[in-house]
């Protein structure tokens, strides 16, 4: 798990929405904000749900499948939205 500062290290690289924040504000966002763990194809959001949080990806990737009836799981995605990698 990354520290306080690697946390606020890693939003000043990778992620472009942050960029031109300050540190203060990086640190707010960071003192604010939780981590959290997913297992491989884990769902982050279920189709039809309302997703109420942004998120970064730390590390790992997430791939954006659409839902055909039963609940689709990242092995079985044939038809992804997209594929992101850490830093998006």
């Amino acid at each position: 798990m990354m520290t306080h500062a690697q946390l606020i290290e890693f939003l000043k690289q990778p992620v472009g929405l942050c960029k031109n924040f300050s540190d203060d504000r990086l640190d707010g966002l960071v003192r604010e904000s939780r981590v959290v763990s997913y297992e491989p194809e884990e769902a982050v959001v279920e189709f039809g749900e309302d997703a109420a949080f942004l998120g970064v990806l730390l590390e790992g990737d997430l791939a954006v499948c659409p839902v055909t009836g039963a609940k689709a799981v990242a092995s079985s995605c044939s038809a992804r939205f997209a594929r992101l990698c850490a830093g998006w």
